[in-house]
This record gives structure tokens, C-alpha cells and sequence, in this order.
């Protein structure tokens, strides 16, 4: 553990167990891209089970907006539908 910069509150660093930041009143929004589903040289097989796990803890734990989340994985991770996701 070692203290921050003000040296009010301890941070545990080494175990990454930051706590996260409060709330403001911007608004997140969070394309999740994954793609298992390659043709060449082969398929991948955490690509989407990553992307769900991050998903999942943005939004349990950092309070995303379950409704400002759009998901495009394998087939459905066009270009259109992504650049529709960043604008």
C-alpha cells in the first residue's frame, strides 16, 4: 500500500485495487467490439467472453449505463454498425 500524492488516502497499488472514480455528471458510452469469428489463419475464442466481462464490470461497477452500450460482435461488427457506435 502507498500513499497518494496528498497523502490522504492509501492506494493499494500492487494488487491494482483502486477504487473507482465518483460519479460525475458527463454521460459514458461504450462500443464493445469483439470478433471470435475469423476466417484466416484461424478463429479466436475469448474475444467475446472478454468483451461481456467488460462490459459487465463497466457497468455493475463503474455504473455505465446499461442503455449507452452497444454491442457488435463477430458477424455483426460491420463498419457501419461500428462507426454508427462512435458517432
Amino acid at each position: 500500500m502507498i500513499e497518494s500524492e496528498n497523502n490522504t488516502t492509501p492506494r493499494d497499488i500492487g494488487g491494482l485495487d483502486l477504487a473507482p472514480p465518483p460519479a460525475t455528471a458527463g454521460q459514458n458510452h461504450l462500443p464493445a467490439i469483439a470478433i471470435d469469428d475469423y476466417e484466416h489463419p484461424f478463429a479466436l475464442s475469448n474475444c467475446v467472453r472478454d468483451a461481456d466481462a467488460i462490459v459487465a464490470q463497466l457497468t455493475q461497477q463503474y455504473h455505465f449505463d446499461p442503455q449507452r452500450v452497444s454491442l457488435s460482435y463477430n458477424g455483426a461488427a460491420t463498419r457501419k454498425k461500428i462507426l454508427a457506435a462512435l458517432r
